[in-house]
């Protein structure tokens, strides 16, 4: 009997990184997925297990980017973005 695989949910927490606050109306993909942070700063998105580019992009902010492994079940991220030199 074979198994699928569970899927992973991914809840990336998005914050200044100078203030600590929660930052909402972030993009955030996953390769081609994407969410919107909340008003606490966190996106959702559910994936198939497996390694994904984090792209985190917000207009007054440096863009992040970073590989990870999305693992099944709960997978939890934070994120401090650096205010952009304007």
């Amino acid at each position: 009997m074979w198994r699928c695989a569970m899927p992973a949910e991914v809840l990336v927490r998005v914050v200044d990184a100078d203030t600590g606050r929660p930052l909402p109306w972030v993009a955030v993909m996953l390769d081609t997925r994407q969410a919107i942070t909340d008003s606490t700063g966190t996106a959702r998105l559910v994936v198939p297990p497996g390694r994904y580019t984090l792209k985190v992009r917000s207009l007054a902010y440096r863009p992040h980017t970073r590989a990870i492994t999305a693992r099944e079940g709960l997978n939890r991220l934070t994120v401090r973005l650096a205010r952009a030199l304007l």
